[in-house]
């Protein structure tokens, strides 16, 4: 019987399979749970009907399944669908509740920036805020260690640098280091510091050696070997950019990303085709060009985080950000006691661009007024950040020169210019002053002019003060043909760099560096930026060591002064101006320039008075450029625009307000579009009166002044003295003997 019945169950599955071939159709299209072939709509299939073995018996994938209406770890919750915006979003996610590390800061969160894993860029991912200071245990941008503390002898020093190794920029030259000034600048002939190689300045390495003085001068330097790009194996620009060189009749040529010609800018804002860099590169993050439009905030050249300026290009903050207190050292442009954006102060404690909604006929926040307008002179500036109204502070002011800090109006005195007999440095409280009215300067040091003398407050004794600077803490100033500098809350005075009876531009070390005709003090990221006036070159003092070099210009040696040692001066100085000419460092010329100030972005602006223009250096490329000028007077946009004579002027980060001597106005130049206006004043017409507004459409003084509109104000000799302050929103200005406040 047994092998009868196993006939039988053979026959059998002989039949089964004799049958596949005719029935196959049929068996594809009857889907068995349990059979162990998956086919829709089952989502396993593992040859069983049992649950919990990860199929279960009804074919379904067992534990998490977004949208089956079971939340299960990891899901956050689960409504049964995959539709967002309903709470529980399409993955499972809570849509209310905030989660750490989808890029959006809800509350508890302190910070979101959606990049978990990197604990580097000011954001831990546990969505707390972090600082990437020395001592946190992160290891950060600069850092070479960092063990948790600040603590020296352990093998990381107090500021994270590896206590065992030669550290590049600490001055002392260690194997491998060829060299080690310092200095920390990248564009000598030892670029040192964090950034730096300590490697002696050579064509090629990448760095572009500005200043030397012993190695070679580059105008660029790309280290890419390639000779026929914009920046040749000999480190000189070729000469493509903004010319046809092929002759083709197109200004792109082979190497260019873009060429625009004369229309070729480094301050410009926007993209290709519409901007284009002066070395004919688009626009970029890096290109040391702060690119508004693009949405940044700062350009340091590189795009490294940790340095002040992120690898996106926006500021970040000093730890000292949002404490009510402008610490110009830190490189705050402003500090409102907050970090709020919108309000004209950011959370970088930057300056906010102004005049977005100007015109708009609606206040915003950072308005001061909004007519419905641009123009400017009627009530409310082309920014709104200003209604032009004009309030004389104190008269019989003596004031040469004017710097302002967080608290401060310091006023530097020399009266008269030829024979002077008052020279000291007074100060006006500035709150005390907008509030009650008092603002006579008081004297915190010098007082009858002599000889220079180091000593404190009054028993100092000074030399005449046209031109200051500040970094919040130490007041510089130029005093006959020496930098001074003087502690602001002892009212110490030093000499720190220059000798009071040596007349020549010839770099150094302290008293062994001389100065000629020193103009346009400005503090601008740790170093004191000055004008040679009469050599016609811009300096640069370190004020860490007293080093002076100079860094932009062509020097024209007064032919009265001897060129050895002592350098006597001459009884007159006989400046010879020269004809403006844009180009990098030493290559530029200037015509005379006078005055300087800093938008604290990294970029200089110069009054090049006998030139009648407004030039621009920036810092980090040397390059020296022509915003707008031409002698006359007109209003309008770049090229057409037309100065007087200008002299002092000063920046809000979005403009620049520049003293017209000769015209008895203030002019406002917007950086980004060099739209130029007149802010106050009649032009051609001298006086001393309160009032709103001004008028340079016209030579008042031809048609007469009285018949100009009423109610203008009256500048008599707006020259020397001129200051942005962020606090109050305003700029000061010494004329004529008065104190006054443009608002």
């Amino acid at each position: 019987m047994r092998s009868i019945q196993m006939l039988w169950i053979s026959a059998a599955a002989m039949a089964a399979f004799a049958c596949l071939p005719a029935c196959s159709s049929d068996s594809a299209a009857e889907q068995v749970c349990g059979d162990g072939v998956q086919q829709p709509p089952e989502e396993c299939d593992d040859g069983n009907t049992e649950d919990g073995d990860g199929c279960s018996a009804d074919c379904k994938t067992e534990g998490p399944r977004c949208g089956d209406g079971i939340p299960q770890a990891p899901e956050e919750c689960d409504d049964g669908n995959n539709t967002d915006g309903d709470g529980c979003s399409a993955d499972c996610h809570n849509e209310v509740t905030p989660r750490c590390g989808d890029g959006i800061p809800q509350a508890p969160e302190e910070c979101d920036d959606g990049q978990n894993g990197d604990n580097c860029d000011g954001c831990l991912d546990d969505c707390t805020l972090h600082s990437n200071t020395c001592g946190d245990t992160y290891r950060c941008d600069i850092e070479e260690c960092d063990d948790g503390n600040n603590t020296d002898g352990d093998g990381c020093s107090a500021d994270c640098h590896n206590e065992f190794a030669p550290r590049c920029g600490d001055g002392v030259t260690q194997a491998p280091e060829q060299c080690d000034d310092g200095n920390g600048v990248l564009t000598d002939d030892c670029p040192d510091g964090p950034l730096g190689t300590c490697v002696w300045a050579t064509c090629g390495d990448g760095y572009v050696n500005l200043i030397g003085p012993s190695r070679p001068i580059e105008q660029c330097d790309d280290a890419n070997g390639v000779d026929a790009d914009l920046c040749s194996n000999a480190c000189t620009v070729n000469p493509s950019c903004g010319i046809d060189q092929d002759g083709d009749m197109n200004l792109l040529d082979p190497g260019e990303e873009c060429d625009l010609g004369p229309a070729n800018s480094d301050t410009a804002s926007g993209q290709c085709p519409g901007v284009c860099r002066t070395d004919c590169r688009c626009p970029y993050c890096g290109d040391y060009t702060v690119d508004f439009v693009r949405g940044e905030e700062c350009d340091d050249g590189n795009n490294t985080d940790g340095d002040g300026c992120s690898a996106a290009c926006t500021i970040e903050a000093a730890t000292t950000c949002g404490n009510g207190t402008w610490d110009i050292d830190q490189g705050e442009e402003c500090d409102d006691g907050g970090t709020a954006n919108g309000d004209g102060c950011d959370d970088a404690c930057q300056f906010e661009p102004l005049g977005q909604s100007c015109g708009d006929n609606n206040p915003d926040l950072n308005e001061k007024c909004d007519d419905g307008n641009t123009a400017n002179g009627d009530g409310c500036n082309p920014t709104c950040n200003l209604t032009t109204t004009v309030t004389t502070l104190a008269s019989g002011v003596l004031g040469d020169a004017l710097a302002v800090d967080d608290t401060y109006l310091w006023i530097g005195t020399c009266d008269p210019p030829t024979g002077p007999t008052v020279c000291q440095i007074a100060r006006v409280p500035i709150d005390a002053c907008l509030q009650t009215g008092s603002c006579t300067p008081s004297v915190v040091a010098g007082g009858a002019c002599g000889a220079p003398q180091d000593g404190q407050g009054t028993s100092a004794v000074l030399a005449c003060t046209n031109s200051m600077t500040t970094d919040g803490s130490t007041l510089w100033f130029a005093n006959q043909h020496t930098i001074r500098a003087m502690d602001m809350q002892t009212f110490d005075v030093v000499t720190v760099a220059g000798s009071p009876n040596s007349c020549a531009a010839v770099d150094g070390m302290g008293a062994s560096a001389y100065f000629h005709d020193i103009r346009g003090l400005t503090y601008e990221g740790g170093y004191i930026y000055l004008l040679d006036g009469c050599e016609e070159v811009l300096r640069r003092l370190d004020p860490a060591t007293g080093m002076v070099v100079t860094i932009a210009g062509t020097r024209v040696a007064d032919p009265a002064v001897t060129q050895s040692p002592p350098y006597t001066c001459p009884g007159s100085f006989n400046c010879v101006s020269n004809t403006p000419a844009d180009g990098y460092g030493l290559a530029a010329v200037f015509g005379s320039p006078r005055y300087m100030a800093s938008d604290r972005s990294g970029n200089l602006y110069i009054t090049d008075t006998n030139g009648v223009s407004l030039r621009s250096y920036k810092i980090s490329t040397g390059w020296v450029g022509t915003l707008v000028g031409g002698a006359g007077y007109q209003d309008g946009q770049g090229a057409a625009v037309r100065l007087s004579r200008p002299r002092a002027l000063t920046s809000d980060g979005t403009s620049i307000y520049v003293n017209e001597q000769l015209a008895h106005t203030v002019r406002q130049v917007l950086i980004q579009s060099l739209d130029t206006s007149t802010l106050v004043g009649v032009r051609g017409c001298p006086g001393s009166r309160d009032g709103v507004g001004g008028d340079g459409s016209q030579d008042w003084s031809v048609a007469g002044c009285g018949t100009a509109p009423a109610g203008l104000v009256l500048l008599d000799t707006p020259m020397a003295g001129l200051a942005y302050h962020f606090p109050s929103r305003s700029i000061f200005l010494v004329e004529s003997n008065n104190l006054r406040r443009i608002e």
